[in-house]
C-alpha cells in the first residue's frame, strides 16, 4: 500500500469497533431503551447498564462501542446523542431502512473506524470484490504502527464481524452486500435511500470535510472519499435524481449555470433536524 494511504491512517483509529462479538441489533435497542429510561442523568454507569439490562460486561462494553460509532452514543458518559434519542422514539428496534442507511453512513464513513471505512470506501468501490482473506491485504500499512499480532488478531476478526453485519445481521436489508457461493463479497443493488436520509448523510459529510459550508460539489458528493454516493453505494444518476427531489421540496437549491455543480442549503441545517422530519413524514 502507498504511503498516500498510509498517512491517512487517524492518530486515534479504532482496529475493532464490534469489540469481537457480533453487531446485534437486539442487544442494540436493549441498551438504548434502557439509557433513554434515565434522561436525567449526566451519566450511566457500565454497571447500571449491566444489572438492568442483563447484558454483560464484555457485551454492554460493545454495544456502547458500536451505539457511539454509529453516532446514537456519546462515548464514556454513553449519553443518547440528538440522533439516537429520535431512534429510540420512532424506530427503537431498528425496522426502518432509513434509520440503517443513517447509521450505515456515519459509522462507515468515518476513517477513524478503519476497519469498516476502508472496505467501504476503498475496497467495495474496487473493481473486483473481496474476500476474507484477500480483504486483509488492504490493512498491510498497519504494521509497523500496530504489532503483527495485533492486526492479524484483531483486524481479521473485524473484517469477519463488519462483513456478517450487512449479509447476516440487520443491515442486510440495505442489500449492501452480496456474498458469493465462492466467498466473494460484492457491492449489491442497494435498497432505495430517501431523499431526507440522503440530506441528513450529506450534512454528516458537510459536517466532516467542510464544517459550516453553505454548499458542496455535486461531483464531490458523488465520488469523494467517503462521500455519500461512495458509501451507500449510488449511481450518479441516482444521486443526482435524489438531489432533484430534494429541490422540488425545497431543501436545498441546486447551481449549475456556468462553472457551477453544486447544491447549497437553505440556512442552517442539521441532521438531527433532518432525521426528525423524516421520521415525521414517513
Amino acid at each position: 500500500m502507498n504511503q498516500a494511504t498510509r498517512s491517512t491512517i487517524p492518530p486515534d483509529a479504532k482496529l475493532q469497533v464490534t469489540k469481537g462479538y457480533a453487531p446485534q441489533f437486539g442487544q442494540l435497542s436493549r441498551l438504548l431503551n434502557y439509557i433513554a429510561s434515565r434522561p436525567d442523568d449526566a451519566r450511566i454507569p457500565v454497571a447500571d447498564i449491566i444489572q438492568s439490562t442483563g447484558l454483560s460486561r464484555p457485551h454492554a462494553i460493545n454495544m456502547s462501542s458500536l451505539a457511539g460509532a454509529m453516532g446514537l452514543l456519546i462515548p464514556r458518559v454513553l449519553r443518547l446523542t440528538d440522533i439516537g434519542l429520535l431512534v429510540t422514539q420512532h424506530d427503537p428496534f431498528f425496522d426502518d431502512l432509513g434509520t440503517l442507511w443513517l447509521c450505515h453512513y456515519v459509522i462507515a464513513s468515518n476513517p477513524r473506524h478503519i476497519v469498516w471505512n476502508r472496505i467501504a470506501n476503498t475496497i467495495l468501490p474496487a473493481a473486483h470484490g473481496p474476500t476474507r482473506i484477500t480483504a486483509q491485504e488492504h490493512f498491510a500499512d498497519l504494521r509497523g504502527r500496530y504489532t503483527d499480532k495485533t492486526v492479524k488478531r484483531h483486524v481479521t476478526k473485524e473484517i469477519g464481524r463488519t462483513l456478517r453485519a450487512y449479509t447476516v445481521h440487520r443491515f442486510r436489508n440495505l442489500d449492501y452486500l452480496l456474498e458469493s457461493a465462492d466467498g466473494y463479497y460484492l457491492a449489491d443493488t442497494p435498497a432505495p435511500v430517501t431523499a431526507l436520509i440522503l440530506l441528513a448523510s450529506i450534512v454528516v459529510y458537510r459536517d466532516a470535510v467542510q464544517p459550516a459550508a453553505t454548499g458542496l460539489e455535486i461531483p464531490l458528493l458523488c465520488n469523494g472519499e467517503n462521500s455519500p454516493g461512495r458509501i451507500m453505494h449510488l449511481s450518479e444518476w441516482r444521486l443526482r435524481e435524489t438531489l432533484e427531489t430534494l429541490r422540488r421540496q425545497k431543501h436545498i437549491e441546486i447551481e449549475s449555470r456556468a462553472n457551477l455543480d453544486q447544491i447549497r442549503f437553505l440556512g442552517e441545517v442539521f441532521p438531527a433536524a433532518v432525521l426528525a422530519q423524516y421520521y415525521e413524514e414517513r
